[in-house]
């Protein structure tokens, strides 16, 4: 399954960039490949732990997980995500994608799972809001214009935890909190769920 990496651009412009992992061992590298042979993105680099200062755009071609040290890919990447709806474990060979546009694909994935590159699972919106599952109940930010179908979003040791909006209904200073929430909690790694619950105040 791989993700086109103009999904987001329509919106808010696509980027490349890069991360080191938490132990230091790994780089996570995002290139975006834009049709417009003529568009230069502009200069991204990264300080390695070792003091080294990297042009990413100079030193890596395509998207993918290489290895700190000798900088040889260790995994491909043929999706992308922008790094602020991208989780990830110690040495990136676990990742999980939100898609916050969501709302604007139904049907499509709302979250996928990652493991050494690859997405092998994902879970679709219909299969998160179970309760009032109409864009009507959602919040609607200015922020990428987009019906705003999660809140909390984050790992926890070897755990993805996830929460749904609360639901709502009316315009901006005239909402009415209908109380409904949905919270889960998957395995980062291979995505099954662990626990999920629906609250109802």
């Amino acid at each position: 399954l791989a993700i086109n990496q103009s999904a987001f651009s329509f919106i808010t412009a696509a980027r490349s960039y890069a991360k080191v992992s938490e132990d230091e061992t790994r780089l996570l590298v995002i290139i975006v490949q834009f049709k417009n042979p003529n568009y230069k993105e502009d200069p991204v680099s990264i300080l390695l732990p070792d003091g080294r200062s990297i042009n990413v755009l100079y030193q890596f071609q395509t998207s993918g997980i290489y290895d700190i040290q000798t900088l040889k890919k260790i995994s491909k990447i043929d999706w992308y995500c922008p790094d602020d709806n991208l989780l990830w474990n110690e040495d990136f060979s676990s990742m999980v994608l939100l898609n916050r546009l969501a709302v604007r694909r139904n049907p499509g994935w709302a979250i996928a799972f990652v493991h050494d590159g690859k997405i092998t699972k994902t879970y679709d919106l219909p299969d998160l809001l179970k309760s009032l599952n109409h864009p009507l109940f959602l919040p609607y930010v200015s922020y990428d214009w987009h019906h705003k179908w999660y809140d909390d979003f984050e790992r926890v040791d070897s755990s993805l935890h996830l929460s749904t909006a609360k639901h709502s209904i009316g315009e901006y200073r005239a909402l009415f909190d209908l109380g409904v929430q949905e919270f889960y909690e998957f395995d980062f790694t291979t995505g099954k769920l662990i626990s999920q619950r629906v609250e109802n105040t």
